[in-house]
């Protein structure tokens, strides 16, 4: 087997041997990242986000930061509840995505914002901390 292919074989088997922790670590910080939000908390919103975050919302109509959000006040008028498993899986060491539906009720910047749709969530683990570098929300209809 080539040097390269033994070494990401390698790193697999240690990324899937510490999957527990991360999808742990991941949810913590999305559970505090969504409280944050919908409690309008911009301080710990953030404290949960990369300074180079980056979010797509079909509401936006353009890709946005969430330091966009925060100077907008663009905090806590919905609510986002999952209604599918919640996927968490690393892609390399300290960057996972997370993926799963959700419900959303509320309105965001005075729009109402879809009934469902899928959420993905890339994760960056900085300085130990797991931080959200990507936010994306696209609408499912039934």
């Amino acid at each position: 087997m080539p040097k390269t292919a033994t070494a990401r074989v390698a790193s697999h088997h240690a990324a899937a041997a510490n999957d527990g922790s991360v999808r742990a670590e991941v949810l913590a910080a999305y559970e505090r990242i969504k409280r944050a939000f919908e409690t309008g908390d911009a301080a710990a919103v953030e404290a949960g986000a990369s300074h180079d975050h980056r979010s797509v919302s079909p509401v936006d109509g353009a890709v946005a930061t969430v330091w966009k959000h925060v100077a907008r006040g663009d905090l806590k008028d919905y609510t986002q509840t999952p209604i599918s498993e919640i996927v968490v899986e690393e892609l390399a060491p300290d960057v996972a995505l997370q993926h799963f539906n959700a419900a959303f009720t509320g309105s965001y910047r005075g729009r109402p914002l879809p009934a469902k749709a899928a959420v993905t969530i890339i994760w960056e683990k900085r300085h130990g901390k797991w931080l959200e570098r990507y936010f994306q929300h696209t609408p499912l209809w039934d």
